[in-house]
């Protein structure tokens, strides 16, 4: 009998730390286990969390906080690389922020999918590029930008509507811990001015709201990817790197078949 790794992986001080792996992709395979990763904000890790942390081997962390923190602590390993995104729209004065801060989750959390839109590209390209790599998304809480980018990523890979909505009400259950650690350890002004999306618990409707966005505005995570820049070389090598190897009879039936059209992940 095969066994399932574990989905939620438990940490002293880092919660919500999750593999994306073995929801079912493109054709039916698999997302990779043990490839893809998500969690809220590794910086406050403790000793043993790094020691065992690094035991997943990721190389390439990419943190939507931005550039106003230094570091994802002990993350990423082995000399492996950190690329901290933020939208160009984050002025902390300017009135679209303010409309957006004040906004419920249900028309903020689907408004990332524009306001992070070259942001989720240059991640999802960084991603491409090392595609043997091991890698964590992050950003405080691991909830929002995190949230939407992993709908993004999985919708590339073919997964469900149904377990992209379930991955993210995973959530819910990790959220008091993390707010719990937050509020012990920062006392910044980015924290206190965070928008109301990110002050309210995970919510279906708006997660369900980002994905039919996503399908209205842009026909599909592979659409969305293609706007903002990303090359379909790129998007495929990606598919290809997540996704487990296909089936020998999905093998055999692609080899036997006559027609030239080709299958693009929604």
């Amino acid at each position: 009998m095969t066994t399932v790794p574990d989905r939620v992986l438990t940490f002293e001080r880092c919660f919500n730390f999750r593999d994306l792996g073995g929801y079912a992709g493109l054709d039916g395979r698999p997302v990779r286990w043990r490839r893809l990763f998500r969690s809220m904000t590794p910086q406050y890790m403790s000793d043993a969390d790094a020691e065992a942390v690094a035991h997943l081997g990721i190389s390439l962390v990419i943190d939507f906080r931005g550039e106003a923190y230094a570091s994802s602590g002990p993350l990423p390993v082995d000399g492996g690389t950190r690329l901290a995104l933020s939208p160009a729209f984050v002025q902390r004065s300017d009135p679209e922020y303010e409309r957006f801060r004040a906004a419920p989750p249900q028309e903020a959390l689907p408004k990332l999918l524009e306001n992070y839109g070259p942001q989720y590209a240059c991640a999802l390209t960084a991603m491409a590029e090392q595609p043997d790599s091991n890698l964590l998304f992050h950003c405080r809480l691991g909830k929002d930008r995190t949230g939407v980018f992993a709908a993004l990523v999985l919708k590339l890979l073919g997964v469900s509507d149904d377990d992209v909505v379930q991955d993210y009400m995973l959530t819910e259950q990790q959220e008091p811990f993390s707010r719990r650690l937050l509020d012990e350890v920062e006392v910044d002004e980015v924290a206190r001015r965070e928008p109301n999306v990110a002050k309210e618990p995970a919510s279906r409707p708006a997660i369900e709201g980002v994905l039919q966005r996503l399908v209205s505005q842009y026909g599909g995570a592979y659409g969305y990817f293609a706007q903002y820049g990303v090359s379909a070389g790129r998007l495929g090598a990606l598919v290809e790197s997540a996704l487990e190897p296909p089936s020998e009879a999905l093998r055999s039936m692609a080899s036997g078949s006559s027609g030239s059209g080709e299958s693009v992940p929604a």
